[in-house]
C-alpha cells in the first residue's frame, strides 16, 4: 500500500485513527412495549337508573350494577378485536398475493420481479405500475400483520362513575 501523503506519516492505514474506524454492525434486540389505551363507550343496562331531587338535580343509582360484566357482554376486549383485524388483515394478504401471481402470469413475468427496458412504452410503463403497486400492497399488508401480532393482555379495568 502507498501513502497518498495527505496524513501524518504511519497513520494513513492505522486502524486506531477516527478516520479508518466504522459503526458496529446492527443487531436485533428484543423489547417489550407496554401501552396504555382508554376508551369510553355506551352500554345498555336495566340495572342502573336516574333519581332526580325536589331541585331537579339528578343522580344514579343502581341495583347490582357491574362494569366489567356489563362491558365483557356487550363489548370485545382490545384482544380480541385486534386478532380478529390480524385474521381480516391475512385474508387480504394472501388474496392479494394470489392476485400478483395472477397478474405475473398474465404479464408472463417471473414471481416478484418487475422487467426492465431501456426505451419503454405506455403498455410495459403500465405493467410495471401493476407490478410495483402489487408488491407495494402485499409489503403494506405484511407490515401490518406484524403490528398486529404477538399483542397480550396483561391488565384491563373497567370504570363507572356510578
Amino acid at each position: 500500500m502507498m501513502e497518498s501523503g495527505y496524513y501524518p506519516p504511519g497513520a494513513e492505514f492505522d486502524p486506531n485513527a477516527l478516520y479508518n474506524q466504522s459503526e458496529p454492525p446492527e443487531i436485533p434486540v428484543e423489547l417489550t412495549a407496554t401501552e396504555t389505551m382508554t376508551k369510553t363507550i355506551t352500554v345498555y343496562t336495566n340495572k342502573v337508573w336516574r333519581v332526580y331531587d325536589e331541585e331537579g338535580y339528578g343522580s344514579y343509582e343502581s341495583d347490582g350494577f357491574e362494569p366489567r360484566e356489563t362491558w365483557d357482554e356487550q363489548t370485545d376486549s382490545l384482544e380480541v378485536t385486534l386478532n380478529k383485524a390480524l385474521e381480516e388483515i391475512t385474508a387480504l394478504r394472501k388474496e392479494a398475493e394470489a392476485q400478483q401471481l395472477k397478474l405475473e402470469a398474465h404479464y408472463g413475468v417471473r414471481h416478484g420481479t418487475i422487467p426492465g427496458a431501456s426505451h419503454p412504452d405506455a403498455a410495459h410503463l403500465k405493467m410495471r405500475k401493476q407490478l410495483w403497486d402489487a408488491m407495494e400492497r402485499i409489503r403494506h399488508l405484511k407490515a401490518l400483520e406484524e403490528a398486529l401480532a404477538g399483542w397480550e393482555t396483561d391488565e384491563r379495568e373497567v370504570e363507572s362513575d356510578i
